[in-house]
């Protein structure tokens, strides 16, 4: 039997390599990736080396800081930068509409801004296609081309009779026109993947590396192989079916454009209906709101002067230790923490529930979004991902801003409202320096496991149904075939 598939292999892998327009897409794929990728490239470390220079100036603009008020560094705020994977410039997901700094002060949630598309040309907008794009959109409807007439064509010109009669089993004649067709196929990823693992690796290297670099490539690989696989068995399929090459054609490029195309867009329109979001104005209308309530602040500041009181065990302000203001400033700090977690976290709690859902539902009706999600994962532009990022920020803002006002409270009263000498301008100064500056590490791949198992179940779950199906229904037409002969 295995003579016979090689066999029906090379009779296939050679009627496509000597039609001219086999090379031609291979062309046409590598200088699409390799232009994609090289500008991704260009724009990727310039930005990354941007984000570096902007965190120096930033960290020495805080260490040179001469307020003796940390009420007024807390006002004032520093900047802190969001950086990226090497793997963005394949996948970038959300990255160019999510901002990539954010300007941390007292009283206002962590909010990122500076976001690169609107640094863009208006017209180079519609042209927002990534080398993501061309591999889970374009490549699938190429390797469609390659199968759409390896049986139909067979059929047609009175090959599929001959090779039937010469003693080749419908299943072996099956299993060589995927062999057959999947080697062609590797005739143009390899060198896709050669471009793409080049262009990542000098980045990477240029920026000092990642760690788990390679391991997330390889999960990525394991995730375009079943795509592929999904897709040539489709194409194999619906040229089996189909009475013509022209009627085959005119079914792979319906059911790409199905897959590809209209199912990813119109299940997150749909997860967006059923999970919809507060727009940005309307939510901070909300909050606004909320921290503008009189009462709820006289009451919050009799709490804070009772507390104050019972701690030190004094009767009267004026005896106090500390001072009563940053006392103030801090537990107002934290309950308009309150108020911001509590709206904010519906949103948060939104978003997660949109994903999940195309996660989910969107699994079991396209590939597509099982690699996006995927894809989007490996390069740390998932939402998960900004969500730590965002969390790690607000966390180091929280803290940031509590040493502040922790520092104002324990200078005495009598100190307050006199001259400073240098000797104390030197100490506060000292003090702002020892404030660490702000570090975030995105989640390590192994803590990705349990997220990434299941866009992979779904995507081999749907390789392993279409090459069962491929493979019955050439055993089945051709069988029918040979019966009718």
């Amino acid at each position: 039997m295995m003579p016979i598939i090689l066999a029906v292999a090379k009779v296939e892998f050679s009627l496509l390599w000597r039609d001219k327009r086999f090379l031609s897409l291979g062309f046409v794929l590598w200088g699409m990736l390799a232009a994609l990728l090289t500008v991704s490239q260009v724009h990727f470390l310039k930005e990354q080396h941007d984000l570096r220079a902007a965190q120096q100036v930033s960290r020495q603009q805080w260490q040179s800081r001469d307020d003796s008020s940390g009420h007024a560094l807390a006002h004032y705020g520093t900047y802190v930068y969001r950086s990226a994977t090497p793997l963005s410039m394949l996948n970038p997901g959300s990255e160019p509409y999510v901002g990539v700094a954010a300007h941390i002060v007292a009283h206002q949630q962590t909010n990122l801004f500076y976001r690169p598309m609107l640094d863009r040309p208006v017209l180079d907008r519609w042209a927002d296609a990534s080398a993501a794009t061309l591999l889970q959109v374009v490549v699938p409807l190429l390797l469609l081309l390659l199968a759409f007439g390896s049986v139909a064509g067979d059929r047609e010109d009175g090959r599929l009779n001959f090779l039937l009669s010469q003693g080749a089993s419908p299943r072996a004649f099956g299993l060589g026109k995927l062999l057959g067709v999947g080697v062609a196929s590797l005739v143009l990823l390899l060198p896709a993947a050669l471009i793409i693992g080049l262009l990542i690796a000098n980045a990477a290297r240029q920026l000092g590396g990642e760690a788990d670099l390679l391991a997330r490539m390889m999960v990525l690989c394991a995730g375009y192989s079943a795509l592929y696989l999904f897709f040539l068995a489709v194409g194999v399929t619906i040229s089996t079916l189909s009475a013509s090459r022209q009627s085959s054609l005119l079914c792979c490029v319906g059911m790409w454009a199905v897959l590809c195309l209209v199912a990813p867009r119109v299940l997150t329109m749909m997860a967006e209906n059923r999970f919809p979001t507060a727009e940005n104005d309307e939510l901070q209308e909300r909050i606004d709101t909320e921290r503008k309530d009189r009462k709820a602040g006289e009451e919050l500041r009799a709490r804070v002067t009772a507390a104050a009181l019972r701690r030190y065990k004094v009767k009267r302000v004026e005896d106090l230790p500390v001072q009563l203001d940053p006392l103030m400033l801090q537990a107002g700090e934290e309950w308009v923490n309150g108020i911001n977690e509590r709206h904010w976290g519906q949103v948060w709690s939104q978003f997660a529930a949109q994903e999940k859902w195309v996660n989910r539902v969107g699994g079991w009706m396209t590939p597509n979004l099982a690699l996006q999600d995927l894809g989007e994962t490996m390069a740390g532009t998932d939402s998960l991902t900004l969500r730590s990022h965002v969390a790690a920020i607000e966390s180091f803002r929280r803290d940031w801003v509590r040493r502040l006002n922790e520092a104002d409270a324990q200078r005495s009263l009598h100190e307050h409202g006199h001259q400073e000498d240098e000797a104390e301008h030197k100490a506060q100064r000292q003090l702002w320096a020892s404030f660490p500056p702000f570090k975030h590490e995105p989640p390590a791949l192994a803590a990705l496991w349990p997220r990434i198992m299941s866009p992979l179940a779904f995507l081999w779950c749907w390789a392993g149904l279409a090459l069962v199906t491929a493979i019955a229904m050439v055993q089945r037409k051709s069988g029918a075939n040979r019966g009718s002969n």
